[in-house]
């Protein structure tokens, strides 16, 4: 009877640990897991967010373990060596014939006549600035220069807001195209010096939206292409350097300051950082043709007369040409800042209305509205919620709770794994918030009517990616916890990622059984 008895206390000794304490049930104790220990002087978001950061770099090393004993086990690989490519070719110039070097020299002859250092793209530079002086006189009369100065308008602005327009023999309009340019001129104009805003805002719209057509390239910079098309290229220039004026003028500041902020910033990005280069290079390259770019004319104050002199301003010219790709990169890289920024000022509404749901969510859930709800209730989850992530506690809840004897055996390691599962699930609510907010304003932007929509889609959905590799780790490690779990309460196969983590945790290697995928 002796051996009875005894057989009967040890039942009794294994059988005790299922229950923590009497009037305690297994269901309360793996509540009472679930509580955060926040450590003084520290908020429990922060807890959250370092025990989240941990668990990333945990899920990452297992993983990089795993991935380098696979790889140590697969046969050595043999490169293939790269095939050289071809060299580049180079086009060779294409030769002038005989027409256009004659007309070159005749164009020479004439513009030295002017200046004695200047050639045949001096004067045809010359030619396409007094075309557009001629061009802007056309609208701008003396009339209208005096209305301007009596309504107190910037005559610099006017002016070069202006396209002006071709007149016939009779100072008529020389074409329909012509005609058009001119009632759009006199339209601008009325518009500018009534002062009124509401006349001048699709004006302004057409301004902007010109503006940020622009491409400038360092080809149109070149002394070359300025041959033909210096008044187009300063005429650019002119306008981007303006708008600021426009900007801070009282009457037509209150435009700007209503304009779709991404289109402001787009507007000014692109102005402050190539205004000044571009401005550098149109004045040096005139100048080394001794042509003095503000009055449009052959330069006759001997500034520039000297060969040392224009070859000065070749070289700063070539300089701020030769930065005008760059500057176009760091003009990307602005607007993708301010894309980036407009996005973040954005987000906190996006995540008030999110929390607004979840908080929704968990309400039903504490109700119990369903026999779902109340498996799932008092699940401990202090962050952003899902029903995911009520499900991940119910499901190891549930396994734990329906394998009491089981539960006794492991007890200590179940308790731990089924802490960090919960924690970990909670500290990925943080993450999984933002992974939605940006994907919904990614989600708003995503029709790209515009640029700025584009931009605007591209910086958030930089933010989704980012989440998503925050992300990536969370779902490995929380599908490991809940098959450590099954392993030790339910039996079955052990695969690698969940036998290491078992290991981390404290279980003997030796105790564990082989990996087998």
């Amino acid at each position: 009877m002796a051996g009875s008895d005894e057989l009967t206390k040890t039942k009794e000794q294994q059988a005790e640990p299922i229950t923590v304490q009497r009037a305690e049930t297994l269901r309360e104790h793996l509540i009472s897991l679930q509580q955060w220990n926040v450590p003084a002087g520290q908020t429990l978001e922060e807890t959250r967010r370092a025990f989240g950061e941990a668990e990333e770099q945990r899920s990452f090393a297992i993983m990089q373990r795993v991935w380098t004993s696979a790889q140590q086990q697969l046969p050595p690989a043999n490169a293939a060596a790269a095939a050289p490519g071809a060299p580049v070719q180079q086009q060779a110039p294409a030769k002038k014939s005989y027409k256009e070097r004659r007309e070159e020299k005749k164009h020479t002859k004439k513009a030295r006549r002017e200046n004695p250092n200047a050639d045949y793209v001096s004067y045809d530079i010359v030619k396409s600035l007094k075309t557009r002086t001629r061009l802007e006189e056309s609208s701008v009369t003396p009339e209208i220069i005096q209305r301007a100065v009596q309504a107190g308008c910037d005559l610099r602005v006017l002016r070069i807001f202006c396209s002006g327009y071709q007149k016939d023999k009779k100072g008529e309009p020389a074409d329909d195209a012509q005609q058009r340019l001119r009632d759009q001129d006199r339209d601008w104009i009325d518009a500018y010096t009534s002062r009124d805003l509401q006349r001048m805002k699709p004006h302004l719209t057409r301004f902007v939206d010109e503006i940020l057509s622009y491409e400038v390239t360092p080809d149109m910079l070149t002394a070359e292409y300025m041959r033909k098309n210096a008044a187009r290229v300063k005429v650019m220039n002119d306008r981007m350097t303006y708008i600021e004026n426009l900007q801070k003028d009282p009457v037509t500041a209150p435009f700007f300051q209503q304009l779709d902020p991404m289109k402001l910033a787009r507007l000014n990005n692109f102005t402050n950082l190539m205004t000044g280069p571009m401005g550098t290079a149109i004045v040096m390259n005139c100048a080394a043709h001794c042509v003095n770019a503000n009055d449009g004319d052959f330069d006759r104050t001997g500034a520039g007369s000297a060969v040392t002199s224009l070859q000065d301003y070749q070289t700063n010219a070539d300089v701020c040409i030769q930065m005008i790709d760059g500057i176009n990169q760091q003009i990307e890289q602005a607007n993708n800042a301010s894309a980036d920024a407009l996005i973040e000022q954005q987000l906190p509404d996006v995540l008030r209305e999110f929390r607004e749901q979840a908080d929704d969510l968990r309400g039903d859930i504490d109700l119990g509205k369903t026999e779902e709800d109340q498996i799932r209730a008092n699940a401990g989850l202090t962050s952003f919620v899902t029903e995911y992530s009520f499900d991940i506690i119910a499901d190891a809840r549930e396994v734990i709770e329906s394998h009491p004897a089981e539960y006794g055996q492991h007890r200590e390691i179940v308790d731990k794994i089924y802490e960090q599962l919960h924690h970990t699930a909670d500290a990925m609510g943080d993450i999984t918030l933002l992974s939605r907010a940006y994907q919904h304003l990614q989600d708003s932007y995503n029709a790209f009517g515009s640029e700025e929509e584009y931009l605007l889609s591209k910086a958030a959905n930089s933010k989704v990616l980012a989440m998503s590799a925050r992300l990536k780790p969370y779902s490995p490690l929380l599908g490991a916890y809940q098959s450590a779990l099954n392993f030790l309460l339910k039996g079955g196969s052990l695969g690698h990622f969940v036998r290491d983590l078992l290991i981390q945790m404290g279980m003997k290697d030796a105790d564990l059984p082989p990996a087998e995928n």
